[in-house]
């Protein structure tokens, strides 16, 4: 958590210096559609004692499409390509294990302003293919199965984003996302936490702030 909580701090401090001077803002109107691509950097938050275990970043592509709902609200889907880990521990034993998975979260999206909004989704993670062990402390025939093995996992996605550039078409995102499981088993770290860097494209909706004020002005 410590390094969530830094990293967190960082971008915080980047973005609140950053965005005055560089950026300017999304315009939100019920009927806008934009899709974000981007790189999501993601780490599994272990909380355990098993110095072996090493929970490295991690990251993969990510695709968001919102649809603004209202002047502060949008529905988004989020699909995440990722290679999660899932770790164990029983007795004083523990076990690490790796799936490739397909992350699809369906959520909605608050907006305090033109910059910053928050959302909240749930989400379905559906393996890929085998898992991987990458750490295994029990004797043979006696490992425990994690969550990598099940056919899906299901949870709370909460981010927060930032716009940090904007000219009307175009945009540049930047968000920070944790994700909590709900179909963990006992005693398993299967919650995520990450980073995403991303480049919005308005796909529909007026495409400037200045047609969107002018609309608004006709009112």
């Amino acid at each position: 958590m410590n390094d969530f909580k830094l990293s967190f701090g960082i971008m915080s401090l980047i973005i609140c210096f950053w965005i005055p001077k560089n950026a300017s803002a999304y315009s939100i109107q019920r009927g806008n559609v934009s899709a974000i691509l981007g790189n999501y950097v993601y780490r599994t938050h272990y909380q355990g004692s098993d110095p072996a275990i090493s929970t490295p970043y991690l990251s993969g592509p990510a695709l968001t499409v919102l649809g603004d709902v209202s002047d502060n609200g949008s529905l988004e889907i989020v699909t995440i390509y990722m290679n999660k880990l899932y770790i164990r521990e029983q007795g004083g034993l523990s076990v690490a294990e790796k799936t490739q998975a397909f992350h699809i979260t369906m959520g909605y999206r608050h907006w305090f302003g033109s910059y910053f909004s928050t959302s909240l989704g749930v989400y379905t993670s559906y393996p890929m293919g085998e898992s991987m062990i990458v750490h295994d402390a029990f004797p043979t025939g006696q490992r425990i199965n994690t969550t990598a093995t099940e056919a899906s996992e299901s949870g709370l996605d909460w981010s927060i984003q930032w716009e940090a550039w904007n000219n009307g078409r175009w945009g540049a995102v930047l968000e920070t996302k944790y994700s909590y499981s709900l179909t963990k088993q006992s005693n398993e770290w299967a919650d995520q936490y990450g980073f995403n860097l991303g480049v919005r494209y308005f796909i529909q909706g007026d495409d400037t702030d200045a047609a969107i004020q002018e609309k608004r002005k006709q009112k």
